[in-house]
This record gives structure tokens, C-alpha cells and sequence, in this order.
């Protein structure tokens, strides 16, 4: 698996909060208002 990292303009992502054989799931916060976000990738 190659590790590709997700970076998404105006959020700030924490560390990832599950990952299975083909989804990679993250929990940020977007900039300035604070709304949560999920965010699920494919693997």
C-alpha cells in the first residue's frame, strides 16, 4: 500500500481514523467556521 496522504484547501484533517482493505476514513474541522467533516477514500 502506498501511503499517498490527503490534503484538502481550508480543513484541517486529523490522523486517520480507520482504514480497511480498500477505504481510508479521516475526521477533520473546516477553517474558519469549525465544521466537522468525515471524509472517506478510497484504498
Amino acid at each position: 500500500m502506498i501511503n499517498m496522504g490527503v490534503a484538502l484547501s481550508g480543513y484541517q484533517l486529523e490522523p486517520r481514523v480507520y482504514t480497511g482493505t480498500r477505504t481510508l476514513v479521516y475526521r477533520g474541522e473546516r477553517a474558519p467556521d469549525n465544521q466537522r467533516l468525515d471524509r472517506a477514500t478510497k484504498n
